[in-house]
């Protein structure tokens, strides 16, 4: 949508369309939850609630959106550890998460300011996976 509504638009005259994201929740889908894609200015997030995450709880899903929310945030700031493909490639090839711990831990700052009592737990287990990569990435 890149247009207000009618009477949002006579709310605000002079707005204008910068970004939008859409929020997709699959439940058949087994793989991991929070994809955040970019296509021109359209963004999309989908959550697997019944993925790799195993989501229970509406605090958890929120959690998980809060977070990819975040990742939003930092690639519309353009800021360096969102924007840092070198280490995107590096992580995508030798499989160590430590290449993209600054974009994850900016994503995860920006999710406790959206939502304050995020989960914690949930916080601290997805920034500990991807410090712990190291045994499972692949040698050049």
């Amino acid at each position: 949508m890149s247009k207000l509504p009618e009477p949002v638009q006579e709310q605000y005259p002079h707005a204008k369309f910068v970004a939008s994201v859409q929020v997709f929740i699959d439940t058949e889908f087994q793989g991991s939850s929070g994809a955040l894609s970019r296509i021109g200015g359209e963004s999309y997030i989908v959550l697997a609630p019944n993925g790799i995450d195993q989501i229970k709880t509406k605090k958890h899903l929120f959690t998980v959106l809060a977070h990819e929310l975040g990742h939003w945030i930092s690639a519309q700031q353009e800021s360096p550890a969102a924007t840092d493909k070198r280490a995107k490639f590096m992580h995508m090839v030798t499989g160590d998460g430590r290449f993209v711990l600054p974009a994850e831990r900016e994503a995860w700052d920006w999710a406790e300011k959206i939502l304050p009592d995020l989960e914690q737990e949930h916080r601290r287990e997805a920034l500990r996976t991807y410090g712990d990569t190291l045994q499972h990435a692949r040698l050049i």
